[in-house]
């Protein structure tokens, strides 16, 4: 039986990733820099997933950009596997809400980019990324070029492109938010499967309620002008993680509670610009 309940944030052993007073500003044309993020301090265990919720322009993909390496920050320290953050890294994947795939490549030659560009010999990066394509249903697609894939199998191929370099964080911003109803669930049940297989550590930054609960150990809320972490949700639920969990009570309650904290921020005005 499972047995959902929120509760104070909490120290996770074994961290792969700390955020220490993180603070972000960016220019403004209008005026004098804007702070975007502010004293955000977290850490992330090695096989946790951590969903990213948060009224919209509160910075949600800002942090995900610094925790990629795209962005430097303008204050605090970002530490992943003891050392700081200083650029971008095979070992941090990213997934982004648009697929974002090479047009000219087959669905296997996309899964075999990156193995590739790092000198992985062809027959090795083949068989991987082969074994991959399997693993995400698209076996039958291994020729076939983006623009003959449907959007729930680009997605597909996407995800498959970016565990090819075997990241242990994978960082995603809302990937299927653009998907019809039906196949953002696939979406969430496939990725359920695969961070539960390959133990993944995840942060994956969602609007929508039910898949941020669905798929994290951990819901971190910012809310703030400049963002902060409002409040971390703990979801105890055991893994492998059932779908039909949305249909319990627990699962309802908290639901119910993290909907009415979102409206709160919302309606508080607590986005960011």
């Amino acid at each position: 039986m499972y047995t959902l309940r929120s509760v104070l944030q909490t120290v996770v052993s074994d961290d792969l990733l700390s955020v220490d007073n993180l603070q972000v500003s960016l220019d403004s044309r209008k005026g004098p820099r804007v702070a975007i993020l502010d004293g955000l301090t977290f850490v992330v265990g090695r096989g946790e997933f951590v969903s990213v919720m948060g009224p919209s322009g509160c910075g949600k993909s800002t942090l995900l950009n610094v925790l990629a390496g795209f962005q430097k920050p303008t204050a605090g320290t970002v530490v992943y596997r003891g050392a700081e953050i200083g650029g971008p890294s095979a070992e941090r994947g990213v997934v982004f809400q648009s697929p974002a795939l090479f047009p000219w490549l087959t669905s296997l030659g996309n899964a075999m980019f990156g193995p590739l560009a790092r000198g992985v010999e062809k027959k090795q990066a083949r068989a991987e990324a082969l074994a991959l394509l399997h693993e995400v249903g698209l076996s039958h697609a291994t020729e076939r070029h983006p623009y003959e894939l449907s959007g729930g199998m680009k997605h597909r191929l996407a995800l498959a492109r970016t565990l090819a370099n075997r990241p242990e964080l994978l960082l995603m911003d809302e990937p299927f938010a653009a998907l019809d109803a039906e196949t953002r669930f696939g979406m969430q049940v496939l990725l359920l499967g695969l961070s539960e297989r390959h133990k993944m550590t995840v942060i994956f930054v969602t609007h929508d309620i039910e898949e941020g609960l669905l798929l994290a150990d951990r819901v971190l809320v910012l809310g703030g002008r400049p963002a902060r972490v409002r409040k971390c949700i703990k979801v105890h639920a055991a893994r492998p993680r059932d779908p039909d969990i949305v249909l319990t009570t627990e699962f309802v309650a908290l639901r119910k509670q993290l909907r009415a904290l979102m409206v709160e921020l919302s309606d508080s005005g607590q986005g960011s610009i």
